[in-house]
């Protein structure tokens, strides 16, 4: 090991100075030769003094062992730029500069790995509404806790302030909380290789129970409803006329709020007549608008494909085909609907009726057609990768076998062409 102070030469004058700082110049444990300023270091010993415990740290990485208490408390001391060169040699574990780097930069770097990065889970970018949600909730917790670096981060005080939500906040609610700061500290340790464990590993998520039942509505209820809407007034800037038509696209595909909200006019394919003899009128998701991150084509009844055809005959592909609220306003547009209609919101067993009951409406008339299960999950977007009968043994369902079975749903009626005769509901 040398200790020195380079010379440099003065482009004023010409002359050669000595720089102010000390250098040292050493070997580290691969053989490889290094030159670093001795941070703080005002003498040549106190430059020594640095040196020497970074022979210490060359030794230790030689043999394999890690820093003793004496070197562990010095080197928290060192300031952040002399750890980054440790670090960036080999000779200190990357924890040292975890540890002075502010929680607000790992989490900016999270967030931008978050997003460009994808899920292992679906083979596909996470949707920005995921990402937002979950960083939102990750900055309130680690603000709220008062973290400041990540050796701030303490399961004990996570337990408190997830404790304080649960009077506040639903259970799923609850466990997105859990899921963002384990998602961060899981980040932290395997992909940014910035900390050795997580201190919330152990953290546990609490099992989801629903005890507010969805019923669904039967055929004579749907109708009304239908008909009611299509005929009210207009509901968070909703006409009556797009928000039947909501309804009536959802029971009949099971498409969820957002997924309705994301459909434009592109999206419908109406044609039959094609080279491919197994095309039918359809419905295309994207991937990022799905639930399961995975693109959907859902089948349309022929006599629904034309109607919709004129409903959106004066629309351009890039339109909006429905104006639907965000979740927060459909559901109570929803009740406000039913209870126009003359239809109670809650049955003699407690079931209420909620925006999703409708998709309880289309599994429940699936069932009832004698569409066989594997075709009924289909439609419905539900797995079956965890039965082996259905996920492995038996063949995918086709879109001509989703027009089958969406043909054999109850004849809703397009609104307004419901009329009454003799005291029952007819189209």
């Amino acid at each position: 090991m040398r200790i020195f102070k380079p010379k440099y030469r003065d482009r004023a004058t010409g002359k050669l100075r000595e720089a102010q700082k000390f250098y040292i110049d050493f070997t580290d444990h691969l053989q490889v030769r290094h030159r670093i300023p001795a941070p703080k270091a005002r003498t040549k010993a106190q430059a020594e003094a640095f040196g020497r415990k970074v022979e210490d740290l060359t030794i230790n990485c030689h043999h394999g062992e890690k820093p003793d208490a004496a070197t562990d408390t010095w080197l928290r001391g060192l300031p952040k730029s002399a750890l980054n060169k440790l670090a960036d040699i080999g000779l200190i574990d990357c924890r040292y500069v975890t540890a002075t780097t502010p929680l607000s930069a790992h989490v900016k770097d999270f967030e931008t790995w978050l997003r460009t990065t994808v899920s292992p889970r679906y083979g596909r970018k996470r949707s920005p509404r995921y990402c937002n949600l979950l960083m939102q909730q990750l900055r309130a917790m680690l603000r709220d806790c008062g973290f400041r670096t990540w050796a701030d981060i303490d399961k004990s005080r996570v337990e408190m302030y997830l404790g304080g939500l649960r009077d506040k906040v639903g259970q799923r609610t609850y466990n997105a909380y859990v899921t963002a700061i384990k998602t961060f500290a899981s980040w932290m340790v395997n992909e940014a290789n910035r900390a050795a464990a997580s201190p919330v590993e152990k953290l546990k998520i609490v099992k989801v129970r629903d005890t507010k039942q969805r019923r669904a509505l039967d055929a004579d209820e749907l109708c009304t409803l239908i008909e009611a809407t299509v005929r009210g007034p207009a509901r968070y800037g909703t006409t009556g006329l797009d928000r039947a038509v909501a309804y009536l696209l959802a029971v009949e595909l099971g498409f969820r709020v957002r997924e309705l909200r994301s459909l434009r006019i592109r999206d419908f394919d109406f044609a039959e007549n094609r080279p491919d003899a197994f095309r039918t009128p359809a419905v295309r998701l994207a991937a990022e608008f799905c639930k399961n991150r995975e693109p959907a084509e859902q089948a349309l009844r022929r006599t629904r494909a034309e109607q919709l055809r004129r409903h959106f005959a004066d629309k351009d592909p890039g339109d909006k085909a429905l104006n639907v609220p965000p979740s927060n306003r459909t559901a109570d547009m929803f009740r406000a609907d039913l209870r126009h209609a003359g239809i109670e919101i809650e049955d003699a067993a407690g079931r209420t009726a909620v925006f999703h009951s409708l998709r309880h409406t289309l599994a429940t008339a699936l069932d009832r057609s004698g569409v066989s299960l594997k075709t009924a999950m289909s439609v419905m977007r539900h797995s079956t990768r965890g039965n082996l009968t259905l996920g492995v043994y038996t063949d995918e369902v086709t879109l001509l076998e989703k027009r089958e079975a969406v043909e054999k749903l109850p004849d809703y009626p397009w609104p307004g062409q419901t009329q009454q005769k003799d005291g029952e509901m007819v189209a």
